[in-house]
């Protein structure tokens, strides 16, 4: 009935019987693993709250349950068939009639041929068989056959399109026998509607920058969540236009920039459209492909207009920049009479995007630059020979610390165990800062401040008079050291040295 579909088989037999709570375990088992349909040819003339509890579980998950109505042609109704939520089948013969053996009953959804049905049997063969329990296949193959036409259709839009594509037997509409009449595959498939349309796009964009390509398609109900995203031509997502988002109209609209999702635009060539829509259980796609033709015209980005670093102390400075498209770019370095120092990159082609070029303050020579402040050029063009408008910033080259010297607060220091010396430096720039209280032989009494990290500013460091011991110092001559430096020098590397003597 349904060829591509796939099949779990789960045994709750145990040889020719099974216990209800079988039954009902495995029901939630096949619901816990993702079935969409489940095929119940099998039946009981009473009613277990474990089968009851399990039919409406798995109900409640959005599958679709078909059950036998019994083989003894009898008006009592059979479990799990006769639960509300499940189809419950009876069998017809060749001729479209309810068999003999049957069971009939106001409990009776559809009907099914259940004569002669080859079907698999126990020791590796298969047989002609009849039944009820070949009936059921039938109308859970149906049911599966309408699925895999449209994955997002709820159990009750299911049962609903198999109820109304039916050959009506006996009495006219429902009956007790037929049901809602003998399953029909092919008026279940035609009465299935598609669960979206095509993606209506242009075939071709001609991206220039500020434009975009609207795409468009129709869903056959609301409260669906869609993804869309647009692939390259080697079947990488290049941007995510929407991600999971709830769409409450049948009519899905969406439009794409020709950007990228770090925000550089694509170049030229063939794209993928593709958009998924979801039930939250199954998920359905469409593609359309579309060509893009690149008219952007590439810029450079900075993201400031100054720079300093300090060669010594940092080594290098990293420049961060972004590119709306892939270009060549060449960066060069021009000192304040505007000439020529060194030349970073020359024609060097990068993607677009986030970018970051790193220089280490010296000449075309290898040599370090003096101090003083140069100017960095970008420019850059694309494949078409289209350029950039020239970017230029400003790189300060400071090796000097920006450091007004310390003050005392006395140089008397009468320690009493309550009083404190102390001691005012003012910083000119962030800097990390050590100190120190030593004698006049240069050991250290005690430690002030270790590797602390400053913005610019003044600030106050006190001493209470007492030792790395914390015992309190003997009478005489000490001094305050406060080593400075950048914040990403080695730790031994001093930048400047400050020696004032206290008593």
């Amino acid at each position: 009935m349904a060829p591509n579909v796939k099949i779990m088989p789960v045994n709750v037999f145990e040889g020719e019987g099974a216990t209800s709570y079988d039954v009902a375990y495995g029901i939630v088992y096949a619901t816990d693993q993702g079935a969409n349909v489940i095929n119940l040819s099998l039946g009981a003339y009473a009613a277990t709250n474990y089968e009851a509890a399990a039919v409406q579980y798995a109900a409640s998950k959005g599958a679709v349950l078909v059950a036998a109505a019994g083989n003894d042609h009898t008006y009592l109704p059979s479990y799990p068939a006769a639960f509300e939520p499940v189809i419950a089948v009876s069998a017809t013969d060749g001729d479209d009639f309810i068999t003999d053996f049957s069971n009939y009953g106001n409990y009776i959804d559809l009907a099914a041929p259940g004569v002669n049905i080859y079907s698999t049997f126990p020791g590796s063969s298969y047989y002609s068989l009849p039944g009820t329990s070949m009936a059921a296949p039938i109308v859970s193959g149906t049911a599966a056959l309408v699925l895999s036409k449209n994955p997002l259709l709820t159990r009750g839009e299911v049962e609903s399109i198999l109820r109304k594509s039916t050959v009506d037997l006996g009495g006219k509409g429902w009956d007790v026998f037929y049901g809602y009449g003998r399953v029909d595959a092919y008026k279940a498939v035609r009465n299935t509607p598609s669960p979206l349309s095509s993606i209506s796009a242009a075939g071709t964009f001609t991206m220039k920058g500020n434009n975009k390509v609207g795409f468009s398609l129709s869903a056959y109900r609301k409260g669906l969540k869609v993804t869309a995203y647009v692939k390259n031509s080697r079947g990488y997502a290049v941007r995510t236009i929407a991600k999971n988002k709830l769409w409450n109209s049948n009519r899905i609209s969406l439009s794409w920039d020709g950007k990228q999702d770090n925000g550089a635009f694509v170049g030229s060539g063939a794209y993928t459209m593709v958009v998924q829509v979801s039930n939250g259980r199954e998920t359905v796609a469409k593609t359309k492909q579309i060509k893009v033709v690149d008219s952007v015209v590439p810029s450079i980005q900075l993201s400031s207009s100054t720079v300093s670093f300090s060669p010594k102390a940092k080594g290098k400075v990293s420049i961060p920049f972004a590119l709306n498209k892939k270009a060549s770019v060449t960066a060069q370095v021009y000192d304040s009479k505007n000439k020529l120092v060194k030349t970073i990159w020359s024609n060097k082609w990068l993607s677009g995007g986030k970018q970051t070029l790193v220089w280490d303050g010296k000449n075309a020579s290898g040599k370090l630059l003096p101090d003083g402040t140069y100017r960095l050029k970008l420019s850059a063009v694309d494949d078409k020979k289209r350029k950039a408008a020239a970017r230029s910033l400003s790189v300060v080259i400071d090796t000097k610390v920006a450091f007004s010297g310390v003050s005392l607060g006395q140089t008397l220091f009468k320690m009493d165990g309550v009083a404190k010396a102390s001691f005012r430096m003012n910083l000119k720039e962030p800097l990390v800062v050590s100190a120190y209280v030593k004698t006049e032989k240069g050991a250290i009494s005690k430690q002030l401040l270790r590797n602390k990290k400053y913005n610019s500013g003044s600030y106050t460091v006190s001493w209470d008079g007492k030792d790395n011991k914390n015992a309190f110092v003997s009478e005489g001559n000490y001094y305050y050291t406060v080593e400075l430096r950048y914040s990403s020098m080695t730790r031994t590397a001093m930048r400047t040295l400050m020696r004032r003597p206290i008593r």
